[in-house]
């Protein structure tokens, strides 16, 4: 039983972890308008993005590929000023975050 448990832990050979690169909006950028469009490549698995700690995922759509795209309303998704954005990928321990404020 115990060498069964060892083998499951073992990664498989040639899986790439996640990947993950926020486009835009800048790093630092300003939410001033009504509307934050947000562009990100995410490879390796299950997307998860997060803003200001609250799960907002739903608003994103794979476009071609890896790109990921999604429109943030100004009072609903996020706050007049300075947000934190993280990105996810990945699945189980092989998750991967990217961040941006």
């Amino acid at each position: 039983m115990a060498a069964i448990a060892a083998l499951s832990v073992v990664p498989v050979a040639g899986a790439k972890p996640a990947q993950i690169r926020i486009l835009s909006p800048a790093h630092n950028a300003l939410a001033v308008k009504k509307a934050v469009r947000v562009k990100f490549r995410a490879r390796g698995g299950a997307v998860q993005v997060i803003v200001d700690n609250r799960d907002v995922s739903k608003r994103f759509k794979r476009v071609t590929g890896d790109l990921y795209v999604g429109t943030l309303r100004r009072g609903k998704q996020v706050r007049r000023g300075l947000n934190r954005l993280v990105v996810g990928a990945g699945k189980g321990g092989d998750r991967r975050y990217a961040a941006r404020r």
